[in-house]
């Protein structure tokens, strides 16, 4: 799951208009709470610098904290975009590893690099042998 940044919190409380920082940890938590929600909800790609990413967390937060007495129309409208993503390719399915090798390149899952366990198919048996004194196989 993606971090979430001070600055992150901070952006938040300007969405919400709230201007002390005795709410910082909870702001953090709803912050969380909206991208597990996501994730639950099958959007598998997340990244907090994505746009839509970002609005739906506005719409989340907006829908937590009761903003502007819409709050029901702020929490209908962030399943309406959290529906969306998870059925946008572009969000179902996760990103590549943003992780790097020891060269410094992007590490891309590739077939063949998965780590996910793979079935592998049995070797081939190859028929015995023939047996010299007799002649047969077997």
């Amino acid at each position: 799951m993606a971090e979430i940044t001070n600055e992150m919190v901070a952006s938040a409380k300007k969405w919400l208009r709230i201007e002390t920082q005795a709410t910082d940890d909870e702001v953090r938590q709803t912050l969380e709470a909206c991208l597990l929600d996501l994730s639950i909800g099958g959007v598998a790609a997340i990244s907090t610098t994505d746009k839509l990413i970002q609005q739906a967390m506005k719409l989340y937060l907006k829908s937590q904290y009761g903003y502007d007495s819409s709050a029901d129309k702020f929490g209908q409208a962030y399943e309406h975009l959290k529906r969306a993503l998870a059925l946008c390719g572009d969000y179902n399915t996760p990103r590549p590893s943003e992780e790097s090798n020891s060269a410094g390149d992007p590490v891309i899952d590739e077939p063949g690099n998965s780590t996910v366990p793979t079935t592998e198919e049995p070797e081939d048996v190859t028929e015995p042998a023939e047996d010299p004194e007799d002649g047969e196989t077997g």
